[in-house]
């Protein structure tokens, strides 16, 4: 039994890739830059010990994210173009669509990682909290969004030419 009997390289037409998409997306879509979305809510309704709570964890994340980027953003840097080149050479030009299936999950999550980190170090130098921070979580909550609904479009148009192109070819 080899690795591909348990995990097919057709990942477009597997089941499980679809289920995995639909997985990887109701996490991403709960979570903008490690803040819980329920508790944005909750702090937006005037809840005081909410907005406490997520002005408190917001400094904590924004800040990690700050310092990440100043101590380690070439090397950070440095190994996203690594994979994401590696990944693009084996999906496209080497043709193996259980690459091109990681690649779209893979880009789209850099895609959410560079808006986070875009709203981060804006929230960062203007120090804003209160009002201000729960509006721009909102704004990035819905950017997110619109990430996620053109990625899951874009993931599905990728997977219906693969296996149309596979149902000519062969």
């Amino acid at each position: 039994m080899s690795i591909f009997d348990i995990i097919s390289p057709r990942s477009f037409t597997s089941v499980w890739y679809w289920i995995g998409l639909a997985l990887v997306w109701s996490i991403a879509s709960g979570r903008a830059m490690g803040l819980s979305w329920d508790l944005v809510r909750r702090a937006r309704k005037g809840d005081a010990d909410a907005r406490r709570d997520l002005d408190d964890a917001a400094r904590i994340e924004i800040g990690r994210i700050a310092r990440l980027t100043d101590k380690s953003g070439l090397f950070v840097t440095a190994l996203i173009g690594f994979c994401s080149i590696s990944l693009i050479l084996l999906g496209w030009v080497y043709n193996v669509e259980f690459f091109r299936a990681l690649t779209c999950l893979y880009l789209t999550w850099l895609a959410l990682g560079l808006l986070d980190l875009r709203w981060a170090l804006r929230i960062f130098h203007d120090e804003a909290t209160g009002e201000p921070l729960r509006q721009r979580l909102v704004r990035l909550h819905w950017a997110r969004q619109g990430v996620a609904l053109v990625a899951v479009l874009v993931t599905l148009l990728i997977g219906v030419a693969d296996i149309i192109r596979g149902y000519i070819l062969f």
